[in-house]
């Protein structure tokens, strides 16, 4: 009887051992996913901040901005002879992959979001301008400050 009472003990403690383990190595685990991810979305960000810098797209849009405002109402106005954006591969590898674990970077998931909103939105503004913008340059910028939510 006192050997099965001290097999019990021996299933429960090792159990326990066990569960135990388990949960600390899940915890270093959730850890570990959560500083990486925190550091490749911080590196893919600043990295996309450091290229538009460089490259100087926001000068380039508030110059065109400037010149389409000195359009005479009339004029015909196409932007792709002011403006082409050429973005050929995916800036947003980080975030196409890992937007599903987001929650294990909070808090900053909502500012992770927002960016990564608002460029998708720079590009696919960009990216449709064409058929939007072949009237009046006054009603371009109107558009574009509906858009926005710009004072041009």
């Amino acid at each position: 009887m006192k050997s099965a009472i001290i097999g019990l003990l021996g299933v429960i403690v090792g159990t326990l051992i066990t569960g135990v383990a388990q949960l600390v190595n899940t915890q270093l685990i959730n850890f570990r996913t959560r500083k990486s991810l925190a550091a490749a979305f911080a590196a893919e960000i600043s990295s996309l901040v450091e290229s538009a810098n460089r490259r100087k797209y926001l000068q380039d849009i508030q110059r065109l901005l400037s010149e389409i405002n000195l359009l005479p109402d009339d004029a015909p106005f196409s932007l792709k002879s002011i403006y082409t954006a050429r973005v050929k591969q995916e800036y947003f590898t980080v975030f196409a992959k890992n937007s599903d674990r987001l929650g294990l970077v909070n808090p900053a998931a909502d500012d992770i979001v927002t960016f990564y909103t608002f460029a998708r939105s720079v590009l696919g503004w960009l990216f449709h301008l064409e058929p939007c913008f072949l009237h009046s340059p006054s009603r371009f910028l109107s558009s574009l400050s509906e858009r926005a939510g710009l004072s041009l």
